[in-house]
């Protein structure tokens, strides 16, 4: 078997209704031709994927990409190997309504108006300048979600606890966060995994009035790649793959979350196995094999005995967050 590497890309571009259904037909085919895994998002507001491609590949499919779409002749190829052979068991190409559901309406906004992107060593001096700042003067927002942020983030983050999804994100931030500061008065330094995220997140600030917006260009992803010892990233980089999360280097970057259940260090993340749950939790090997791959005894009662779920169903009830 071909080793193969991890791509993220996007890119946030106006695409006329009429064209998805011919641009994914073309998509399909360009990644069979390259035996490309993964998924492939396109919708209205642009492009976004996460696959995996064979080493031998790489030039070439990226190359190409370019040359046979050129309506995504900006995209910025985000790279990793580690663990790239069991991120992706299929290839999937999709029309959505948005790329990253926020709920929206991006036809109302400037898309001239885009936070400023910044190179990781550029991030990597903007976030040391912040940490002598005070929080009126400099905020640094984390806008992944609350599980993401369990694995691993850089030091002095506003985060929002509880929030599970980026469109609940943008609405805490609108409603909570914001009208604590002052757009003229306050910087907003903004991070995500590989920078899609940010991007939306960024050109909405700057709609909403905040002049001073940067974000970290390719994510966390390419800058733990290229500040790999100098990094204040701390942790692991949670991925939606089957990889579940991204190390870079074992003997520097030490997990620095903990296990639901027993409370051991871990940086490992399960998908509850039971499908009426879902929920996505911190959980060690030994708590894992101990429930069976679910969240915790109720789901494990419901993933040994199915009939237990038509019970829950009828009552109109699941088992709470019983974790430990």
């Amino acid at each position: 078997m071909s080793r193969r590497l991890v791509l993220s890309f996007y890119q946030l571009k106006a695409i006329e209704e009429s064209l998805l259904d011919s641009l994914k037909h073309d998509l399909s085919a360009f990644m069979h031709k390259y035996d490309v895994l993964g998924r492939v998002y396109i919708a209205k507001d642009g492009l976004n994927a996460q696959v995996s491609a064979r080493v031998d590949d790489y030039d070439e499919f990226c190359l190409q990409f370019k040359q046979k779409f050129p309506l995504f002749d900006s995209v910025y190829f985000n790279v990793s190997p580690f663990k790239a052979d069991i991120a992706f068991q299929k290839l999937n190409v999709k029309i959505r309504p948005q790329v990253v559901s926020d709920g929206i309406d991006y036809a109302e906004l400037d898309s001239e108006l885009k936070p400023e992107a910044l190179a990781p060593d550029e991030f990597n001096q903007q976030v040391k300048d912040h940490l002598l700042k005070s929080e009126s003067e400099s905020i640094l927002l984390d806008v992944r979600n609350s599980y993401e942020l369990e694995l691993g983030g850089f030091p002095k983050t506003l985060s929002l606890d509880g929030v599970e999804t980026f469109r609940e994100y943008m609405k805490v931030l609108r409603d909570k966060v914001l009208p604590r500061y002052e757009p003229q008065d306050t910087e907003i330094l903004m991070v995500c995994t590989g920078g899609i995220r940010c991007s939306k997140a960024g050109l909405v600030l700057r709609n909403w009035g905040w002049p001073r917006v940067s974000m970290l260009a390719g994510g966390i992803t390419r800058y733990t790649r290229e500040l790999l010892k100098d990094g204040l990233f701390k942790g692991t980089n949670f991925t939606f793959d089957g990889r579940c999360g991204e190390r870079f280097d074992n003997d520097l970057n030490e997990a620095v979350s903990r296990c639901a259940q027993c409370g051991t260090s871990s940086d490992t993340v399960t998908n509850c196995k039971n499908n009426s749950c879902n929920r996505m939790i911190v959980q060690c090997d030994a708590c894992n094999a101990k429930y069976n791959g679910t969240c915790g005894p109720g789901c494990l009662q419901i993933v040994n005995d199915p009939g237990l779920y038509a019970i829950y169903k009828q009552v109109g009830a699941m088992p709470t967050k019983t974790f430990k």
